[in-house]
């Protein structure tokens, strides 16, 4: 099973769009299953504030163990995170218009009229799988083009 079937798989079982993301990777980067969903989970909802998306930062997450760096005098690894980031905002936006909650859903998920009618037009269900699918998606295409 591809990471984007995975993370989709991940986000329909009840783990919020940024763990779903990190999850599907995990293993890839030698993080376990719980540690990565630990670390994830207060990033869902666009941090619970509907900024940005869940599955954006969970894909930042994935692309700075891939490309992070740990020697701050080191400016060819710095480079190369700010390259991978600027690559996955863009795509993401080139799909999705946003990188943010509130603009992606239409509404504001913080709020209890807006939670209530993002339920009632199954947004969660119809929207958000799609985000977290492409999110996926669009990290397996970075690793691939290297």
């Amino acid at each position: 099973m591809s990471a984007s079937q995975s993370a989709k798989n991940y986000f329909l079982e009840g783990y919020n769009c940024s763990q779903s993301v990190v999850v599907a990777f995990s293993d890839q980067y030698g993080l376990d299953k719980n540690t990565a969903l630990r670390l994830a989970s207060g990033f869902g909802s666009g941090m619970n504030e509907g900024e940005f998306c869940g599955a954006v930062t969970g894909a930042l997450m994935i692309l700075g163990l891939r490309y992070g760096y740990i020697n701050s005098e080191d400016p060819e690894a710095k480079a190369k995170i700010k390259e991978a980031t600027e690559k996955f905002k863009y795509e993401f936006r080139k799909s999705f218009g946003s990188l943010k909650c509130k603009k992606l859903l239409n509404i504001d998920v913080t709020k209890d009229y807006g939670k209530k009618i993002a339920i009632e037009k199954e947004l969660f269900r119809t929207q958000c799988p799609k985000f977290v699918e492409t999110a996926a998606r669009i990290l397996e295409k970075i690793e691939h083009e290297e």
